[in-house]
């Protein structure tokens, strides 16, 4: 009977996904294009295969209520997913990197089924741009070219990502609470849409979440956590180099600021040896960031050169706002985790970002015992260190973006990780805000001087 109940409300759960999937599948014929058939075959398999590799996953691990939150966040990516592909071909006519990535990569597919696994430009770099055409190009030579298709196979890519933080924050972060963060790791708008199309987001997010998952497992003790680390690392400077020594410099400084918990079989000795790997690999991401960059090495000019660079770069188009100042650091703060403010939305994607932007704000405000509670514990939870270390040098390096849009797909790679801190719940119990100020006078005690004497009820009917 247990079974058989157990089975209904699976069933049942996967029902509004068999709707939206429908739905969307019915608007996509409407769009129809060469790979629509092709496409919609991928989509129902990543889509129900998906689902249920996640609800097998998570129900190992988690409770009952963390694995609905997580398969709901799965279902939601769907239909992020749905968005994001809706976007790009109707809303900006197919005019975006995904379709290029699919062109290039349906080209190259053809290449390499006949043993060809050359680049598409043979005078480039294999970083970047061209990483990401050949790992399309790789993956269409099983599903053959669609842009549709590859929208949902990137999509699964990020959220494979996105669990994995989640599970780094299990193993090595209990402090922070586990129910509030899965809400808003897998219901957040930026993680449901950017990464969930033919790109670098996608891929990023894998790659962050390898590195943080590794490095959860090598706080904790726990086997092959550095190679894990290394192995993400490595991945993540084939796309974006420099995003990989932040990473690294991160690990890097986590792993010198916390304190050594030593376990049994572990000496402190082994702490500054891991140190010392992390500091090798924090100079070959130099090396081959400065060779990404064009840039004989990324001392502090060259650093503000390219910054300044990037801020006349991206100050166009209709979400430009003329950009920041990595010297006004807590304006760019500001700016990289905030912004666009209501009244700065020039356009109804921009309307969108700033309801997310200043909800987050909000609740950054309601939750800062929290925040200061995790920068308390920075000492003792290396977890929380590295992320502290990486949103510092993340809000340092984009404070030069001067466009809402490119600046709302760039932070999707801070958002999972620097939300931990509001999920954090302060030592004793204490709540920020308003509440915590009403709760204080209903239990604050009251002044012998200032109590009132205790009144006889019978004393005017006594015979």
């Amino acid at each position: 009977m247990a079974t058989g109940s157990l089975a209904a409300e699976r069933g049942r759960s996967l029902w509004p996904l068999v709707a939206i999937l429908w739905v969307g599948a019915v608007a996509i014929l409407l769009q129809s294009s060469s790979d629509v058939a092709v496409g919609l075959a991928v989509m129902h398999v990543v889509a129900f295969a998906g689902a249920v590799v996640v609800w097998f996953a998570a129900k190992r691990t988690e409770s009952p209520a963390i694995v609905r939150i997580i398969v709901w966040g799965w279902a939601l990516k769907m239909v992020g997913t749905l968005a994001r592909f809706f976007v790009l071909e109707v809303v900006y006519k197919g005019a975006g990197d995904a379709n290029r990535y699919a062109y290039v990569g349906g080209i190259l597919s053809q290449r390499m089924r006949t043993g060809d696994f050359s680049r598409y430009v043979a005078t480039k770099q294999l970083i970047g741009t061209q990483f990401v055409e050949m790992f399309t190009g790789g993956m269409y030579v099983f599903t053959g070219k669609t842009v549709l298709g590859g929208f949902f196979l990137y999509s699964a890519i990020g959220f494979a990502g996105l669990y994995l933080i989640f599970r780094a924050v299990r193993i090595a972060a209990p402090e922070v609470d586990q129910r509030r963060y899965a809400l808003l790791l897998f219901f957040l708008p930026s993680t449901l849409f950017w990464p969930s199309s033919i790109g670098k987001e996608s891929l990023m997010m894998f790659c962050i979440g390898v590195v943080v998952y590794g490095l959860a497992r090598m706080f904790e003790h726990m086997p092959g956590g550095i190679p894990i680390v290394l192995a993400g690392l490595g991945a993540s400077a084939m796309i974006r180099p420099h995003i990989t020594l932040m990473l690294a410099v991160a690990v890097m400084g986590a792993s010198t600021i916390t304190r050594s918990r030593t376990a049994p079989g572990d000496l402190p000795l082994a702490k500054w040896l891991r140190v010392i790997v992390f500091i090798v690999a924090v100079a070959v991401a130099m090396s081959v960031a400065s060779s990404f960059l064009k840039v004989d090495n990324l001392d502090a000019e060259n650093v503000n050169a390219t910054l300044q660079a990037t801020n006349a770069r991206t100050s166009q188009g209709g979400s430009s706002f003329g950009g920041g100042s990595p010297a006004a650091y807590p304006l760019s703060v500001v700016t990289v985790m905030f912004r666009p403010f209501p009244f700065e939305a020039g356009n109804l994607q921009s309307a969108i970002a700033s309801v997310e932007t200043t909800l987050l704000l909000l609740l950054f405000v309601r939750r800062r015992a929290g925040v200061r509670e995790a920068f308390r514990r920075l000492r003792s939870n290396g977890l929380l260190a590295f992320v502290l270390v990486y949103s510092a040098l993340f809000f340092y390096v984009y404070s030069s973006f001067g466009n809402f849009g490119l600046l709302a797909r760039q932070r999707v790679q801070l958002y999972p990780l620097v939300i931990m801190f509001i999920c954090i719940s302060p030592a004793d119990g204490s709540e920020a805000g308003p509440l915590r100020w009403w709760r204080s006078r209903q239990h604050r005690p009251v002044s012998p001087a200032r109590r009132r004497p205790a009144v006889d009820a019978t004393a005017g009917i006594r015979a």
